[in-house]
């Protein structure tokens, strides 16, 4: 058997018994702590647990900003092509119907229930604002780009920049 290394991604890899020779290490060819790579690099078993270990820690970053981290708010302002057009409190269910005398071109129905708000309906063609989920956390939005309707959950303190707080 030759005694030079042989390239990874070498077909004709040569083998000595049940192992094979790879940059001079024998190997067993079920050896899950090796894999080839597509540039010729050998990916270890410990890099993927690596990774998956930072997929599952950004995860868990994300749940507890999203849980713990946003505030409840506590208003809901209705924007109209940038302008406000209604501040609506989330503690008092109501039902807001945006139309022509809105200044908008269509309809938009905004629901407050529960203390979320959400778009029931709307005869926009894409409905995207529709289909988008309930909010309550300061900072949420809903927007309707057809009709420039932005739907944005403020708290008590939202008047105030970051330096002030």
């Amino acid at each position: 058997m030759n005694e030079k290394a042989i390239h990874i991604l070498d077909c004709n890899v040569a083998k000595a018994t049940d192992r094979s020779i790879v940059n001079d290490k024998a190997i067993h060819p079920l050896d899950l702590n090796v894999a080839k790579a597509t540039d010729g690099s050998v990916v270890k078993k410990n890099d993927i647990i690596l990774a998956a270990s930072f997929v599952v820690i950004a995860i868990i970053c994300a749940i507890v900003i999203q849980v713990f981290v946003k505030k409840d708010g506590n208003i809901a302002v209705v924007n109209i092509d940038g302008q406000v057009y209604k501040t609506l409190s989330l503690s008092v269910n109501t039902e807001l119907k945006i139309d022509n005398e809105s200044g908008i071109d269509g309809y938009n129905v905004l629901v407050i229930e529960n203390g979320f708000a959400y778009m029931k309906d709307a005869n926009c063609a894409d409905k995207i604002c529709v289909h988008q989920d309930k909010i309550s956390k300061v900072g949420e939005t809903i927007v309707c780009l057809p009709h420039k309707v932005v739907i944005e959950i403020e708290g008590e303190d939202a008047k105030l920049d970051g330096v002030v707080q």
